[in-house]
């Protein structure tokens, strides 16, 4: 056993008989440290290749790189604002969370051979590029308009000119007891719009009337309910003098100018009152007591009440006159392009490098040469910037600012004050425009809301569309939408006596092929032929009121990109 002392003198031993090698040590180090050498020069060779691959290898990954970029930044595309086979402009949704979209261009110019980027971080992206082509990759949605409106001559619509195997019998007209007639219409198929030009009544002067000679009848076309009952809503009306009648009966027309283009489902009611007062009865109206109810029936009211009675055994003897509108079995077809996608190709010849890479926009944008939008969440000058462009949309013009703002998204107008979009369009591809509004104050000559819609600037000749929402006295809506010819105005469409609310319009033109549609309150209105012979006027939109106060909830007109 070895003591405390000699194992450290062992240990000590040790250690001096390491401080040498042997040759056998030194070759064996010398054959493993080279080894080591050569597989280490092996890897950094490796290394090294792999991190600068050569020129062509080099021009693979960088038009690749580039491509993905582009293709990561348009897929989230909201609006494209330029578009060729070289460059590409167009809003994408912020990110940076405050609401303002971000704009991003592409470009490629052949002289240079070079891919600039402009956005909020600008430069090239890659030199010695020898091709560079956007193709749109479109999506066309089809819209059938329906067929052209055309106006009968003048007709009969309705009448009731014999008593059959009925009897005749008068109405007693005083101040207090009008008559009237609920007229049941009963249109062709094919029918689109009426309108009553001539009414005729079976009527004399009473025999007692020789103190009432100065004063008037007076026949009114008045919107019926659907029970068969006249509203107060008067679309036209006409009088007669008393003195003019003769002692027996005789037929008497009457012209009605206001009850036009009326739906094909409206009903009316004629109405035949005492237009003065008098102290009695001023002239007789005949009517005939028969059973066939296909001519509506007579409506009578008692002495002194107001309230209206039907007697459906009865009948005025009555004559309507006027046209109707039909829509033909013609069609005329547009098409919407909304933007899938793009094929991007990318070529570096030098290299013998071309890269093609498809990428889907995750909005599909309409393919729009120009639009406006407004929901009247604000005022139309403030920061409304629908296409993104960095220019605010609409400017105001008038002779003082427009003090009344938006309430619950309805923007009120004082006469007088008008919008008019800031930037210039030849507004020569298709045109939709979709305008809600109506005249709040009534002038005696006409006035209230208005939109102007210029269409087919692309030559030397151009057309206008007008649509208007007047207020009647009787508070009621008069809608129409019209096309200036040489100076005049071809009604497209026209409803009166609309409810005291707003007005939904609905517009498309298709200035190549000179075609309009017009809806009402979401009713076809007709399609027609619609020129374009103006030679000056603006090329932007206008909104407002006219002399008439007038309020708006809601514009949008967009124009499609004419593809070539």
């Amino acid at each position: 056993m070895l003591r405390l002392s000699d194992r450290s003198a062992v240990a000590e031993t040790a250690r001096n008989q390491k401080n040498g090698f042997s040759l056998i040590e030194l070759t064996a180090s010398v054959i493993a440290a080279s080894i080591l050498m050569v597989g280490l020069g092996s890897a950094i060779l490796i290394t090294t290749k792999a991190v600068s691959p050569p020129a062509s290898q080099r021009a693979v990954l960088d038009i690749a790189e580039v491509s993905h970029l582009i293709a990561n930044e348009m897929q989230s595309a909201v609006h494209v604002l330029e578009q060729s086979a070289t460059v590409v402009e167009f809003a994408r949704a912020g990110r940076n969370n405050d609401g303002t979209p971000d704009h991003v261009r592409y470009a490629w110019n052949s002289d240079d051979r070079r891919i600039v980027r402009t956005a909020a971080s600008s430069g090239s992206l890659l030199d010695g590029v020898d091709s560079f082509s956007l193709t749109a990759l479109l999506k066309g949605v089809p819209e059938t308009l329906k067929g052209m409106v055309s106006e009968s001559p003048l007709l009969t619509l309705r009448k009731m000119v014999s008593a059959g195997r009925g009897h005749t019998h008068s109405w007693n007209l005083t101040p207090f007891s009008p008559v009237g007639q609920y007229v049941s219409m009963d249109h062709p198929d094919d029918t689109a719009l009426w309108s009553i030009t001539e009414v005729s009544i079976r009527l004399r002067r009473s025999a007692v009337a020789n103190g009432q000679l100065d004063k008037k009848l007076k026949v009114q076309v008045r919107l019926a309910t659907g029970d068969g009952l006249p509203t107060s809503i008067v679309l036209a009306e006409s009088s007669v003098n008393v003195s003019s009648l003769m002692p027996g009966f005789q037929w008497k027309s009457f012209a009605m100018s206001g009850a036009e283009r009326l739906l094909k489902n409206q009903a009316v009611c004629l109405v035949v009152m005492v237009d003065t007062q008098t102290t009695g009865t001023a002239g007789r109206v005949a009517y005939a007591t028969t059973n066939d109810t296909d001519d509506g029936h007579l409506l009578g009211t008692s002495y002194f009440d107001y309230d209206w009675e039907i007697h459906s055994d009865a009948c005025l003897y009555y004559s309507i006159k006027g046209t109707r509108h039909f829509v033909d079995a013609s069609s005329h077809d547009v098409v919407r392009n909304y933007i899938a996608g793009y094929n991007i190709e990318l070529s570096i010849p030098e290299y013998d490098q071309k890269l093609s890479r498809k990428v889907r926009l995750m909005n599909t944008p309409e393919q729009v040469d120009g639009i406006w939008q407004l929901d009247f969440n604000s005022m139309p000058d403030d920061a409304n910037d629908t296409d993104y462009n960095g220019t605010v949309d609409w400017k105001h013009i008038g002779n003082s600012d427009l003090t009344s703002m938006p309430s619950s998204s309805v923007l009120p107008i004082a006469a007088g004050h008008q919008y008019r979009t800031t930037n210039d369009n030849d507004f020569a591809g298709l045109v939709t425009a979709e305008v809600h509004c109506r005249g709040t104050t009534t002038n005696a000559s006409g006035g209230g809301a208005i939109c102007r819609i210029p269409f087919g600037y692309d030559d030397s000749t151009h057309g206008l569309i007008t649509i208007t929402s007047d207020r009647s006295a009787s508070g009621r809506q008069t809608a129409s939408v019209v096309a200036a010819v040489d100076g005049a105005d071809q009604v497209l469409a026209m409803a009166g006596n609309l409810p005291d609310e707003i007005v939904g319009f609905r517009v498309v033109v298709d200035p190549a092929n000179n075609q309009a549609a017009v809806w009402i309150n979401d009713v076809f209105q007709g399609r027609s032929v619609v020129a374009q012979t103006q030679t000056t006027g603006d090329k932007r939109l206008v909104f407002g009121a006219v002399d008439a106060d007038a309020e708006f909830d809601f514009l949008s007109v967009r124009i499609g990109k004419v593809v070539e």
